[in-house]
């Protein structure tokens, strides 16, 4: 049980009527988010040019050129569009890295990763490699101590693939698989990603006071070069969540694949995704701001301890057991990754919905 109303997963529509799951549909898609803008249009004519000419290598030559060309008219004082810069250097760093459907999981994250950040300008903050979530630790601890239940180790948290953070808060997580991951394993993951999303945003309102209603979540499943972005809404006492847009974002590694990138699709989702994630950074700092302000002039009492809703637990997946005959390696082991508890679907898992309050 996820206690999130997941619209893609299967069978939904038998469990949760047609009208619940339009309605989520609804609320969570942004059908023109992958319409390029005129400006990106205008950005990519002579990327597309350069790419019918001579392919990548001329493609990397072209915006080379013109990279140095911006560079120059800005140490000259001339103003440049920064968003031809972003695009320009987000395409260069593709054709180098060259995206192929061998690539491991961590040299997607890197491409991926580099992406989003020159979209915006190198200003979000993504980490990536062995991290783990203080937010799901939280869960965890949350879930001991409420309900005296054992959901494992709690000394860390979830290992995730990409976090996006405001100073150390975590804003969101995208998860990634290699492009011979199976569908079940994809699916897992998926169910994995929506749950870590989840437990960051409880515990953005747990820090911070953020206000459920104000954290809609967007993040990416990324399976090989293709991916989907998602939504994660608190929307009526529940979390739902579906697709936010249906264009599948792809990473081009051929010619065909090259000409559908340079249209600017996947450029344009990815471009609202990230003014997104900026948006949201700015108000978890303004909130956080405010909440500070608060606590610190508050009357001195100590609230009185009541049990907390349901609605307030994020139901991770328990950890497996670990050998303690060697405690060193014990230790070691107990910073494991989430996919292996999950690799194993129970035949009647599926991703139930609870009914939350916001206190």
């Amino acid at each position: 049980m996820s206690g999130i109303i997941n619209a893609r997963m299967s069978g939904a529509r038998d469990l949760f009527g047609k009208e619940t799951l339009d309605l989520i549909k609804t609320q969570c898609l942004q059908p023109h988010i992958s319409n390029p803008s005129e400006q990106l249009q205008k950005i990519l004519v002579p990327l597309q040019e350069a790419f019918e000419t001579g392919g990548t290598e001329r493609l990397t030559d072209v915006i080379e050129a013109a990279l140095g060309v911006e560079a120059m008219a800005r140490i000259k004082g001339v103003n440049t569009d920064p968003l031809k810069r972003r695009i320009l250097d987000a395409v260069r760093h593709i054709c180098l890295k060259k995206p192929s459907k061998v690539m491991s999981e961590g040299e997607l994250v890197e491409v991926w990763s580099y992406v989003l950040g020159a979209l915006t300008g190198y200003k979000l903050s993504l980490r990536s490699g062995e991290l783990t979530s203080k937010a799901t630790r939280w869960q965890r601890l949350l879930m001991q101590q409420e309900y005296d239940v054992d959901a494992g180790s709690a000394t860390y948290g979830r290992k995730l693939d990409l976090q996006c953070r405001a100073e150390e808060h975590e804003l969101n997580n995208s998860e990634f698989k290699v492009d011979s991951a199976s569908e079940q394993q994809v699916e897992v993951q998926y169910r994995k990603n929506l749950r870590v999303n989840q437990a960051m945003m409880l515990y953005l309102k747990d820090q911070i006071g953020m206000s459920l209603k104000d954290l809609d979540v967007l993040a990416l499943d990324v399976h090989g070069l293709s991916a989907v972005l998602f939504a994660l809404k608190y929307n009526g006492d529940v979390f739902v969540s579906d697709l936010a847009t249906k264009h599948m974002l792809r990473l081009p590694d051929s010619t065909a694949s090259w000409k559908l990138f340079l249209r600017g699709n996947t450029l344009s989702v990815l471009l609202a995704y990230v003014k997104h994630l900026l948006d949201l950074t700015e108000r978890i700092e303004e909130q956080e701001l405010k909440h500070e302000e608060e606590a610190r002039t508050a009357d001195r009492c100590t609230p009185e301890r009541e049990p907390r809703p349901l609605g307030g637990f994020t139901f991770l997946s328990p950890s497996k057991k670990k050998s303690k005959t060697n405690p060193r390696q014990a230790q070691k082991e107990e910073v494991h990754d989430d996919e292996t508890d999950e690799d194993l679907v129970q035949d009647d898992e599926c991703d139930d919905f609870q009914e939350f309050s916001e206190d």
